[in-house]
């Protein structure tokens, strides 16, 4: 069940890039595109995640400031999406972010004090070596 959820967020995942990729496309002329953008959709899952909590949002002061700083990351996080978006290659958006994707939690654990298998750091050597030939053609 784990692995299906797994994939589940795999597909969801390139699906927003997708229609983030669509939108900066068919936008491209709209000044304030990107906000708009940032607006409707962080509203939108406002919307969505107070109607999962069934309206029964506690605000207190740890949960404040989670919600702040987990609001900026998004947030950033959404324009710097869009701004690769408008001047990279699609394939490249997805192969550089899937590998931060599992380069930059692999740090993390490292710097945490996980210990890995060699299954699991040939892995991550095998991603830096795909990433290495791709980088050389991504200047254009």
């Amino acid at each position: 069940m784990g692995y299906l959820l797994i994939l589940l967020r795999s597909v969801i995942g390139i699906s927003g890039n997708v229609m983030r990729k669509n939108y900066v496309r068919s936008a491209a002329g709209l000044r304030s595109s990107l906000d708009i953008y940032m607006l409707v959709t962080h509203l939108f899952a406002s919307v969505f995640l107070f109607a999962l909590a069934k309206g029964s949002v506690a605000l207190d002061l740890p949960t404040f400031l989670f919600a702040a700083v987990y609001a900026v990351v998004c947030g950033i996080s959404a324009f710097t999406g869009a701004q690769a978006h408008k001047t990279v290659n699609f394939l490249y958006v997805s192969i550089f972010s899937g590998a931060g994707g599992l380069l930059i939690p692999f740090a993390f654990e490292l710097c945490t004090g996980v210990q890995f298998g060699l299954g699991k750091l040939l892995a991550v050597l095998l991603c830096l070596t795909m990433l290495l030939p791709v980088s050389a053609f991504a200047v254009d």
